[in-house]
């Protein structure tokens, strides 16, 4: 079975090669190459929940013309979990894992508009089997990263609930 780090590494070595990725970047948006955050999430209801604690690294991809739309691939390593609760019947799945995914940032300056999508795949720390396990990872958000800094503020909800995140971008 082919581990999920070797997965996580997989995937860390293509972000690496962006000349591999990406033949031509159209537009320079002054945003950084690389950002490593930590991201917290969680949503509970009466009809179950989700929680979700990654840390992430993200490599830029490409950029519009105007340098306002930014694409980043990212990868992660984590702990998750969705609770679904039904008359009769329960149904959960929690554990560690990794994550890929796709983030679009759209914005000027140091305000952006952030959209994510992929999934969370693990192996379930619940049953006595290891199954594994996917979870959709979709957030809609707000990030602070300002051009030619290091901080980044995020803040979103998704499917894993509401969320937070601080990073680092270099």
């Amino acid at each position: 079975m082919f581990g999920l780090k070797k997965l996580f590494l997989v995937f860390v070595t293509l972000l690496s090669c962006n000349n591999l990725i990406l033949a031509e970047n159209y537009g320079y948006s002054g945003m950084s190459k690389f950002n490593v955050h930590i991201d917290l999430s969680a949503l509970v209801s009466l009809y179950g929940g989700s929680f979700s604690a990654t840390v992430n690294l993200e490599r830029h991809l490409i950029s519009s013309y105007s340098g306002k739309t930014n694409l980043y691939a990212r990868g992660g390593l984590g702990y998750a979990g969705a609770l679904a609760i039904a008359p009769g019947a329960a149904f959960g799945v929690l554990g560690k894992g990794g994550l890929g995914a796709l983030t679009l940032l759209t914005g000027s300056n140091k305000h952006h508009f952030e959209l994510v999508c992929g999934a969370f795949m693990g192996i379930s720390d619940v049953s006595t089997s290891k199954d594994t396990f996917i979870l959709p990872v979709v957030d809609v958000g707000y990030r602070y990263q300002k051009p030619g800094t290091s901080f980044i503020f995020r803040s979103k909800v998704g499917f894993l609930g509401l969320g937070i995140g601080l990073g680092h971008a270099f």
